[in-house]
């Protein structure tokens, strides 16, 4: 193929992608209603790492989506969020206000389906890598969606908490700052905790 008819190609398909996506935009309830699963399918590879989020955050504004489309959604991200295991640049990774979006987003939906997992778990395992830096309500959003989702609570979700919990009972300038938002899902995604929290971290979150 000549490289003029790979670009022709190329922006047929990108301009196609780009419908696929303000029909996802639609206020529509349930949200996707009216895409064709073969063509999103078609569509999602040339799809921008925002238009991706902008989906997972209207889904979640929603609450109600077509179950298959926020299934391939979530698969995409899925796989962008691995791409690094296939040698691709980081830069087709979301970064952190993206994944927790996306993530608090998708947490929100039901009913929770099976097909959401792949994104949970590659969520979770950028997480244990620290692959995100996560500070105040990011750390408090996506504990939230752990908890709420069940996953991996023994170690995705202590890598989140442990580090923000540490830093309330060592610092009263963090228990000053904290926000009433904030602490609210804090503290409803601690309890999910594999163990415990201690006297200490206890006495933190009273004080703030």
């Amino acid at each position: 193929m000549s490289l003029p008819a790979a670009r022709r190609i190329g922006a047929q398909a990108a301009l196609k992608a780009n419908n696929v996506f303000r029909t996802l935009q639609k206020v529509n309830t349930p949200a996707g209603e009216g895409v064709e699963m073969t063509t999103l399918v078609e569509a999602l590879p040339y799809f921008g790492l925002n238009q991706l989020v902008d989906c997972a955050s209207h889904f979640g504004q929603r609450g109600r989506v077509i179950g298959p489309v926020a299934a391939e959604i979530a698969a995409e991200i899925g796989r962008r969020l691995r791409s690094t295991d296939a040698g691709v640049s980081m830069s087709q990774n979301l970064n952190a206000k993206e994944v927790t979006t996306a993530f608090y987003a998708f947490s929100k939906l039901s009913p929770q389906m099976p097909e959401y997992r792949v994104f949970y778990d590659a969520v979770a395992d950028g997480l244990i890598e620290r692959r995100w830096q996560l500070e105040g309500m990011k750390a408090a959003l996506v504990g939230t969606a752990l908890a709420d989702t069940e996953t991996r609570l023994s170690d995705a979700l202590p890598a989140v908490l442990q580090p923000v919990l540490q830093n309330l009972s060592q610092s009263e300038k963090a228990r000053e700052e904290i926000s009433v938002d904030e602490l609210r899902f804090l503290v409803h995604a601690a309890v999910r905790l594999p163990n415990l929290l201690s006297e200490k971290e206890i006495e933190a979150l009273a004080e703030c």
